[in-house]
């Protein structure tokens, strides 16, 4: 994912995710495929003062990069979140989309956590990801999910006061690391023992609040993790960042379901 603390502008959206500004949809779609090019709905945004600041595309099939599958998070460019201080949480709108059939557009909320610059997807009971099929979809249709999207802001944040709130027992904290690391990995092809999904890689991280566990367990299971030689000859591999668009968005659904589950129950 490629982020900005600033709206990305035009030149940089279409470097790193070209199919955006998609003029037509693959050759291999069918008639009744209705095709909405990306930019026609990032236009309408920065119209509403929305803009890109993170965007993320697959590499897809050969010669099929003008159609792969992409992801775009936007924010509001006014007031104090243009320039987000360090440990600001700020909320999204995650905008997935493809013009090869790869994917319908997939409206939902999102945080961004500016302490170690990624992103996490939130999926709660009560807020869901909205799927829009490419059959008779217009623009309308979309900016309206963005718009039911960005009324849950003030509740989205309200979670994350209550995950912050909630002090976790060690015991409670690994746990939380065990279930995480089957989101990636099956069990029996683990790369290194659960609790390293622990470790913190900054200061700000190390408190045992629910909020503290759940990123510094996103970002080492999202971001890969590199041992040194000691836990190396104990079995420990090094892993690398996920790049699948469709696994990022599935394991930080996952993990924020985890974490309500906890809010409900501690």
């Amino acid at each position: 994912m490629y982020r900005t603390v600033r709206p990305m502008d035009s030149e940089t959206l279409r470097q790193v995710a070209p199919s955006v500004y998609a003029t037509r949809p693959d050759f291999k779609v069918s008639n009744a495929y209705s095709f909405l090019p990306t930019s026609e709905v990032v236009t309408a945004l920065a119209d509403k003062g929305f803009g890109v600041y993170g965007a993320n595309q697959t590499q897809g099939r050969v010669g099929n990069i003008d159609y792969a599958k992409h992801t775009l998070r936007f924010r509001p460019n006014e007031g104090p979140v243009e320039y987000p201080v360090v440990g600001a949480v700020l909320p999204e709108v995650v905008l997935t989309n493809s013009h090869d059939r790869g994917s319908s557009f997939i409206v939902e909320v999102g945080l961004f956590r500016l302490a170690c610059s990624n992103g996490l997807v939130m999926q709660t009971a009560s807020v869901d990801a909205a799927r829009i099929r490419h059959v008779g979809v217009s623009l309308a249709d979309v900016l309206s999910e963005v718009d039911r999207v960005v009324s849950q802001f003030p509740m989205m944040l309200d979670r994350v006061a209550k995950f912050k709130a909630v002090t976790l027992t060690d015991a409670q904290r690994a746990d939380f690391a065990a279930r995480a690391i089957g989101l990636r990995w099956e069990v029996d092809k683990l790369p290194f023992p659960s609790e390293l999904l622990l470790s913190t890689r900054r200061a700000e991280d190390n408190g045992p609040s629910l909020w503290d566990t759940l990123n510094v367990v996103q970002e080492n299971l999202l971001r890969g993790q590199r041992h040194n030689r000691r836990i190396r000859w104990n079995g420990a591999r090094n892993t690398q960042g996920l790049q699948s668009i469709d696994r990022d968005l599935s394991i930080n659904r996952s993990l924020w379901a985890m974490a309500e589950e906890y809010a409900a129950t501690v």
